[in-house]
């Protein structure tokens, strides 16, 4: 994997968007490039994959990025205000000629960017992407009291867009909505007792990560069942995979609430494991796609007061 040979971040309104009809510009040549290489390799009517980063500010998205393209890296990279761009490059996993492609965005800054930003159909969940797209929302433990709000509203985000992409797809007379939502429940799992109850299924790959675990795990014992019961609940309903993260930062991170010890983790293998699994998941999901089983198996844990 190769991190893009060029990132930026933007604070411009969104009217100003470097994907506007006849816009000429550092993303639309990476975009044409990237084109032109998927044809060269005889691969021009697949799909490129798409990975959209999101969440609250200082969650750690552009370090679980870095950890994503780099899992070498110890360094902290800086934190992104509005938009960044990498890519990730893999090779096929039957024809060793051709390079899968994932596009890699990253959604950070104000509230107000976020809403803009999601409103655009040429950045976020467009017709060209929601068949490949997957979103990883990133939500912080140090801070307890963003987390259910952060989450509620990435989701809702995720809902609303690609509801109104399906809508304009459906209007076209396009099954490609009732395919995904199909995939989505077979993914579920057709026979699992909630697959007609409340789950949404948006037709989308939800991910959330749960990061600065080990800023949260000295927290009161009662908080941490209430916050794991919610995250559980919320990545059930909505169909969705959830991972608890720690030691992104290689060192003692600092907890913003009283409450919170600001201890540095006491298990860097543990740390280390669960990172390793959740790049293999997103990699699975992004190269091989979520319909496909992953070959590994995943921990999972119903202990509450364990991630």
């Amino acid at each position: 994997m190769h991190k893009v040979a060029a990132s930026a971040a933007t604070q411009r309104a969104v009217v100003d968007s470097p994907f506007a009809a006849g816009q000429k510009n550092i993303w639309t040549q990476i975009l044409d490039q990237n084109k032109e290489a998927a044809k060269k390799s005889g691969d021009a009517g697949r799909p490129d994959a798409v990975l959209f980063v999101v969440g609250s500010r200082g969650s750690g998205k552009t370090t679980l990025v870095s950890r994503f393209l780099y899992p070498d890296k110890a360094d902290v990279p800086k934190p992104t205000e509005g938009m960044e761009y990498n890519y990730a490059r893999k090779t096929h996993a039957t024809n060793i000629e051709r390079k899968d492609v994932a596009h890699i965005w990253e959604i950070s800054g104000t509230r107000q960017f976020a809403d803009e930003a999601t409103e655009q159909e040429n950045i976020f969940m467009g017709m060209r992407q929601v068949t490949t797209a997957v979103v990883l929302i990133v939500v912080d433990l140090s801070k307890p009291h963003e987390v259910l709000p952060t989450l509620e509203y990435w989701l809702s985000r995720v809902k609303a867009r690609t509801d109104a992409t399906f809508g304009k797809l459906e209007k076209r007379g396009s099954k490609l909505p009732e395919q995904l939502r199909a995939r989505s429940k077979k993914v579920f799992g057709a026979t699992h007792e909630d697959s007609a109850g409340p789950i949404a299924h948006s037709g989308v790959t939800v991910v959330i990560a749960a990061t600065k675990y080990d800023a949260f795990k000295s927290a009161d014992t009662e908080l941490k069942k209430v916050m794991s019961r919610t995250l559980r609940f919320l990545a059930h309903t909505n169909a969705a995979a959830l991972f608890y993260l720690g030691g992104l930062r290689g060192g003692s991170p600092s907890a913003s609430a009283a409450n919170l010890d600001a201890a540095s983790t006491d298990d860097p293998a543990t740390d280390r494991a669960a990172l390793n699994q959740f790049r293999a998941y997103l990699n699975h999901l992004i190269f091989t796609g979520a319909d496909k089983k992953f070959p590994a198996r995943l921990n999972l844990e119903t202990d509450h007061l364990k991630p």
